[in-house]
């Protein structure tokens, strides 16, 4: 029976093939269409009110190289724009550029109204960087100050990367970014970003830089996923890096004394414990005198000594924080001033190192970290 249903199965699919019909008409090539806008522009003195006078913000089109200039009211218009995938890009000397990627466009003869395009001007004050920190929460911490206070709220952006970037070109690309704002009149500032990062920062060297920026926000590269910066004549801070750490810091008593030896090493995570020689190195003592007063004691490969004293604090019943202020610096004339705030909690120790010294006299925070108790 196998051999007739076959041959039977090949005679019905034979027996429905037909002959071919007559061609259709061509298809109706599709027709281009208009594009238009409004693009409102952004002084660096009065970031929130756009200026009276938008024109001359050039507006790019590719591919087929589009282009027209704004009037003064922002409005724009391009016609002719034949069906297809565009990126958009805004700009004018002295502001930031602003990019528009995978714009589809299906014409047909209509008129699309793009979206609001808000450009801002590049802004005249300067940022400088003090520090960069990475905590083993996975965040960035920047320090710093503004070139000159203001009477309006300025927008901070940190740029950051898992490379060097060269600022001196454009464009560049970048990992990550986030904005602060920091108030008027106000010069130093100092603030954390607590997003967790994907892929996480930890485990790299990471650079930042940072500028003040009161309306602009990069777009990504299609291709690679990062961001772009293409925008010229920006005033960026000093680029800062930071190199995640590893630590270990060992306490002992001898059941006897009201004192707490301690010793502590560091190393760049990437050669870990096993180098021969680490990157920092202390020992000395924690002394109990009494009253919740302790002091510190300690003696640093460098060769620098210093005493700390400070007053316990009970936070919560399981949390004991002991803030500590230098008395005495010895043999490293760079040293003005040093401070240390620990924490001790049950299975975790964080501390806060900060200090000022003769090239950076403002006391500022130094090392941030947090170590987990192993026994």
């Amino acid at each position: 029976m196998k051999p007739h249903l076959v041959l039977l199965s090949a005679v019905l699919v034979l027996g429905c093939k037909g002959t071919t019909g007559p061609a259709g008409p061509p298809g109706q090539p599709v027709l281009p269409g208009t594009i238009r806008g409004i693009v409102s522009l952004y002084p660096d003195l009065s970031p929130r009110t756009p200026a009276q006078d938008a024109g001359g913000v050039t507006v790019l089109f590719q591919p087929h190289n589009l282009s027209t200039i704004t009037l003064a009211d922002g409005s724009w218009e391009l016609t002719q724009v034949p069906m297809g995938v565009y990126s958009a890009k805004f700009t004018k000397r002295g502001c930031f550029t602003e990019n528009i990627y995978n714009f589809q466009f299906v014409a047909g003869g209509g008129t699309y109204f793009f979206d609001n395009i808000h450009v801002s001007e590049v802004s005249s004050i300067s940022v400088h960087c003090d520090s960069l920190t990475l905590s083993p929460g996975n965040s960035v911490g920047i320090y710093g100050a503004v070139g000159s206070s203001s009477s309006f709220e300025r927008v901070l952006t940190v740029m950051v990367s898992r490379s060097p970037m060269d600022t001196s070109f454009v464009p560049f690309e970048f990992d990550y970014i986030f904005s602060r704002i920091v108030d008027a009149d106000s010069i130093n500032f100092n603030f954390y970003d607590f997003q967790s990062l994907s892929p996480p920062l930890l485990g790299s060297t990471v650079y930042a830089v940072v500028f003040v920026n009161n309306g602009w926000f990069p777009s990504r590269n299609p291709l690679t996923g990062r961001y772009i910066f293409d925008t010229p004549g920006v005033l960026f801070s000093e680029q800062k890096s930071v190199v995640e750490y590893s630590e270990e810091l060992t306490f002992t008593d001898n059941k006897k004394d009201p004192v707490i030896h301690f010793e502590q090493k560091t190393w760049i995570k990437s050669t870990g414990a096993g180098s021969r020689e680490p990157l920092f190195w202390e020992s000395g003592f924690l002394l109990d005198k009494g009253g919740g007063i302790f002091e510190l004691v300690s003696a640093q490969k460098s060769g620098r000594m210093e005493i700390l004293r400070g007053k316990a604090r009970r936070m919560d019943p399981n949390t004991l924080e002991l803030p500590l202020t230098s008395v005495s610096i010895v043999n490293d004339d760079r040293m003005i001033r040093s401070g240390r705030t620990y924490t001790f909690s049950p299975h975790k120790l964080t501390y806060e190192l900060s200090m000022s010294t003769t090239v950076n006299p403002s006391f500022q925070k130094h090392v941030a970290a947090q170590l987990t108790k192993m026994t």
